[in-house]
């Protein structure tokens, strides 16, 4: 069977599971799990996908990404070791995967329909990247520590999805949604920021989620974005005139820039937080 006609994601667990027109691609070489990524099919008849189908591999060390021999692309391996983001979103049917390392960004789309092997895949590839979590603490009584505003729905069913079985909060900063009113003569618009949860984890990541697609708050969509914890290098507030930006940079070169409405004795708070975070881990 022509693998390109495969609508749907399935596990690679095994070579039996390889499908024929791919195993040329990845004879002789070991993996411990995988997926199969089908191809773009929102292109027209004629033209070619864009992304085609591909298999994702697993191993210890390193992360590889197969194109279908007929995609003439090479194949990527990512050592896991350099990857520096990892950027996971969904907007209805609409998914994609973002790989960074410090040279290149690796970009992967899929349909969510039966996406349950690829998020399995993928909470495999953040262990082998970040390690077991620690435990956060030996007593009964640890309590994560909370800054910001309450969880919404959104954001709470979002985290728990994104977290690990054995992972658990230790800080964690929300700015909810926030409406914005522009206006012009005497039209009025109005638009949401949307909302942003900082989250440290007991599994060595910081985690950013946001409910936003294509750089608008939307309530179908949201985007789960980790990196290293040890690799924080410095986070501050730059205050403005509305919303203020939270400002993290990476040892990697990457940055985070977030737009935030909040209490400045809670952002203050996490800043800390991470600072402290940042000196016993550098």
């Amino acid at each position: 069977m022509d693998s390109r006609a495969c609508v749907f994601l399935f596990p690679v667990d095994s070579a039996a599971d390889i499908p024929g027109d791919f195993r040329a691609s990845v004879q002789g070489r070991l993996f411990e799990t995988g997926v199969f990524l089908p191809q773009d099919d929102a292109n027209s008849f004629m033209a070619p996908p864009r992304y085609p189908a591909r298999l994702l591999l697993l191993n210890d060390h390193s992360l590889y990404i197969v194109p279908h021999p007929t995609a003439q692309q090479p194949t990527a391996e990512l050592i896991l070791d350099e990857l520096a983001q990892l950027e996971t979103g969904t907007s209805l049917l609409a998914g994609w995967i973002q790989f960074s390392t410090r040279s290149v960004k690796h970009h992967l789309i899929y349909n969510t329909r039966a996406s349950r092997p690829l998020e399995k895949f993928i909470a495999a590839v953040r262990r082998r990247w970040l390690g077991t979590p620690s435990e956060p603490s030996q007593s009964a009584k640890f309590r994560p520590q909370i800054f910001g505003q309450e969880l919404n729905v959104k954001l709470r069913n979002l985290l728990h999805d994104e977290l690990g079985l054995d992972e658990v909060v230790l800080s964690q900063y929300f700015a909810a949604p926030a409406e914005n009113q522009d206006k012009f003569l005497v039209f009025r618009r109005i638009t949401w920021r949307p909302g942003h949860l900082l989250v440290l984890t007991s599994g060595h990541r910081l985690l950013w989620l946001k409910d936003e697609y294509r750089g608008r708050c939307n309530r179908y969509a949201g985007i789960a974005i980790s990196v290293r914890s040890s690799s924080l290098l410095e986070c501050f507030r730059l205050e403005k005139t509305s919303y203020d930006d939270l400002v993290m940079h990476f040892a990697s070169g990457l940055s985070w820039r977030i737009s935030i409405c909040g209490a400045d004795s809670d952002c203050a708070g996490f800043l800390r937080t991470l600072n402290c975070v940042l000196h016993l881990e550098s």
